[in-house]
């Protein structure tokens, strides 16, 4: 469990379950804000559709505004408490992008406190909050 200060000084108490250092699914959201970036200058802007994002070892999903770019994980990554998802082959949902050569996104999860770095499609980079996804198991004796 960690402790979190919000305003006024006013305790806040985070779960955080255990089983997060073991998960190697998760589902993020960037709710807050979005961020952009490109020739050495980012904007953070509030008035935007926040992206979905689901990844696995072999599996990666990015849904922003009105398409997905979805492919295999092509690299995954655990050092410490990071887990880092990565894709070179996403292919976009959009009518008439199908055809486009496949994109590229990374995907870094601190999988102490679910907070993730998306860097996706060229100027976004922006944080999001994630959780880890169940793993079904067989409940058959």
């Amino acid at each position: 469990m960690r402790i979190l200060f919000g305003i006024g000084g006013a305790a806040m108490m985070l779960q955080t379950p255990m089983a997060w250092g073991d998960a190697t699914s998760w589902s993020c959201r960037n709710e807050h804000f979005e961020i952009a970036c490109s020739e050495g200058h980012c904007e953070a802007s509030e008035s935007f559709t926040p992206m979905a994002i689901n990844v696995s070892p072999t599996e990666f999903s990015l849904c922003a505004y009105t398409s997905c770019n979805v492919g295999p994980t092509t690299n995954f990554v655990t050092m410490g408490s990071f887990q880092v998802f990565m894709s070179d082959a996403l292919k976009s949902t959009y009518p008439g992008y199908e055809d486009e050569p496949p994109g590229e996104a990374v995907v870094t999860i601190d999988t102490e406190d679910g907070v993730a770095t998306i860097h996706w499609a060229g100027p976004f980079q922006t944080p999001a909050i994630c959780e880890p996804v169940p793993v079904e198991t067989d409940q058959t004796d």
